[in-house]
């Protein structure tokens, strides 16, 4: 997920807790709580949570909802929709917004 202007948080993220990240390409991509933040390339429309619960890439993914929150249950996946952005397992275990293992 990247970004090429300022990031704000609604629908309760904190603030606080965004931020960006200088990408090899020059790019800036979108962190939450200090986990980058991606799409699913395998989701193609609306609705679609094809990433849920991946193992791909050596860490479990998960989807991240509207307020900030982990959504770490497949079933709970369906209703959150693409747009809400993914992020590789942290072994920090640190709480909000990315995908813990």
């Amino acid at each position: 997920m990247t970004t090429k202007g300022n990031v704000t948080a609604a629908d309760g993220a904190k603030t606080a807790d965004l931020g960006t990240i200088t990408r090899s390409d020059g790019s800036k991509q979108v962190t939450y709580d200090g986990h980058p933040l991606y799409y699913f390339a395998g989701d193609s429309g609306p609705g679609q949570t094809n990433g849920q619960g991946s193992d791909s890439f050596g860490a479990k993914w998960w989807l991240v909802a509207p307020a900030g929150t982990k959504i770490t249950v497949a079933d709970a996946a369906a209703g959150a929709g693409n747009s809400s952005p993914t992020a590789p397992a942290s072994s920090s275990g640190s709480s909000a917004g990315g995908s813990w293992g």
